[in-house]
């Protein structure tokens, strides 16, 4: 848990977010045990972030009771050198706005008025990575993930995660995204929107 502590406060460190830096600003981190923890230690990704949402929901449910909450989904995409990365290949980042060498995932986050708290994430592997097997097992990406998975694929997948543990009034995609183009992805969740708002349930508009 410590090497943890020291990784994420690293991140949130106003330096240059590698461990190189981090070790020389974080007190008492140390390179080896910070790469081992980021390279090869075996953690449960998965729970981690079932914990975040469970522990979100739950703060969420405390704020105003009349006040609709949503379920934003979208895109987010950073730069990134080399092409050892998983999924870095040249596509387009919206943060930057151009395509060039880089990173890509698909978000989920609640919202309720001017909070905002994510939920849930999947990082996009372009064909050039499904298609490369042995790049793949060498980034060390387990083999249920290795098939190509379009960025609405994933927000499906990114739904299904959070029935049972989150509940929201409506939902949002960003248009130039295609993450909610239409019923469909919902119909694969067996859930259901009005064309007008977006809102999964209680739309005046429906």
């Amino acid at each position: 848990m410590s090497h943890c502590e020291e990784y994420l406060k690293g991140l949130f460190h106003d330096c240059k977010s590698n461990i190189e830096r981090m070790q020389e600003r974080i007190p008492e981190s140390d390179y080896q045990n910070l790469q081992h923890f980021i390279s090869h230690s075996p953690w449960d990704w998965q729970g981690v972030m079932g914990e975040v949402c469970r522990q979100m929901a739950a703060s969420f449910a405390l704020l105003r009771q009349d006040v609709p909450c949503g379920l934003i989904l979208d895109e987010s995409g950073w730069e990134k050198s080399g092409k050892k990365s998983v999924g870095v290949a040249r596509q387009y980042i919206g943060n930057v706005g151009k395509v060039s060498n880089g990173q890509v995932g698909v978000f989920t986050a609640l919202c309720k008025a001017d909070k905002v708290g994510l939920v849930g994430g999947r990082l996009y592997l372009p064909k050039e990575w499904t298609n490369d097997p042995q790049r793949c097992n060498e980034a060390k990406i387990p083999g249920h993930e290795q098939h190509y998975r379009t960025k609405p694929e994933l927000a499906i997948e990114l739904i299904k995660d959070l029935v049972g543990n989150v509940s929201y009034d409506w939902v949002e995609g960003m248009h130039n995204t295609a993450i909610l183009p239409h019923y469909g992805l919902f119909a694969a969740t067996k859930q259901t929107i009005c064309p007008g708002c977006g809102r999964r349930t209680g739309c005046l508009s429906e």
